[in-house]
C-alpha cells in the first residue's frame, strides 16, 4: 500500500497493489486503540480533526488481503 503524504495534516491518499478495491479502512493510535473506521469509500481520507501523533491506518480489500502503513498526522491546530 501506498500512503501520501506522510507526513499530513488534512487528508490522506492510498492506493493498493493491483488496483485492490478498500473495503475497510482502520485508523489507530500507538496504543492499538481505533480512532476511526471507514467503510466502502473512496482512497482518500479526512485527517484534518484528528490529533497529531502517530497512526497505523489498515486497509482491508474485498479479497480479505490486509495492508497496514505508519501514518504521520502533523496538525497544527492541536
Amino acid at each position: 500500500m501506498v500512503l501520501f503524504p506522510n507526513p499530513a495534516s488534512t487528508s490522506v491518499n492510498f492506493y493498493l497493489p493491483n488496483n485492490a478495491i478498500a473495503r475497510k479502512v482502520t485508523i489507530q493510535n500507538i496504543l492499538m486503540q481505533q480512532t476511526a473506521i471507514m467503510q466502502n469509500h473512496d482512497n482518500t481520507i479526512d485527517v484534518s480533526g484528528m490529533v497529531s501523533g502517530f497512526y497505523f491506518v489498515k486497509v482491508e480489500d474485498t479479497q480479505t488481503n490486509v495492508y497496514i502503513e505508519k501514518l504521520i498526522i502533523n496538525n497544527d491546530k492541536n
